[in-house]
């Protein structure tokens, strides 16, 4: 499963625009701060949005849960016993539209579990920013500090030079 990225059914295009704002550039730290309460809005209000349509969608599921149940227990054949609660709860989850609904139930879910994950990852960033400038301000960390550390970033991830695809001598070699 790794590598493979879950992302939320509804909203979708705006949780992945939110997920490319999570990582922290300490060069552009003005433009962090300025652009984090736009982000905690947006994201806060799919969030409340996904929330309230997981709601509705689990009260719907619970509704048609006891329609399945009413069904069962009206259709049982006149003179005979009536089924047990047991046993009609047991058949009403069977059913095949509430089998659809929860399916739809759990979609929601997922969905209103990563956006609660989505907001509780921008306040995180929010709190970091937040001690990033603290420790900056504090001279704790300089400017060159965050350049020579981009530096190092950049290099360990470019890949050596192989000199021998480009067919040129050894350097200090004849």
């Amino acid at each position: 499963m790794d590598g493979i990225p879950i992302t939320p059914k509804l909203l979708q295009e705006k949780y992945d625009w939110l997920k490319r704002y999570l990582k922290t550039d300490m060069l552009c730290l003005d433009e962090e701060l300025e652009r984090m309460p736009v982000l905690m809005q947006e994201a806060s209000e799919a969030s409340a949005v996904v929330n309230e349509i997981n709601d509705a969608e689990k009260e719907r599921r619970s509704i048609i849960y006891a329609q399945a149940c009413a069904r069962l227990r009206d259709s049982a054949p006149a003179g005979s016993k009536a089924p047990s609660e047991a046993q009609v709860a047991s058949a009403a989850q069977l059913d095949p539209e509430y089998l659809a609904q929860l399916e739809i139930h759990q979609n929601a879910r997922l969905d209103a579990a990563l956006w609660t994950a989505m907001v509780d990852s921008m306040r995180t960033k929010a709190y970091s920013l937040q001690t990033a400038g603290g420790l900056i301000n504090s001279g704790f960390i300089t400017k060159d500090y965050i350049r020579d550390r981009r530096r190092e970033e950049i290099r360990a991830a470019t890949p050596p030079i192989n000199r021998a695809a480009f067919n040129a001598p050894p350097v200090g070699g004849a």
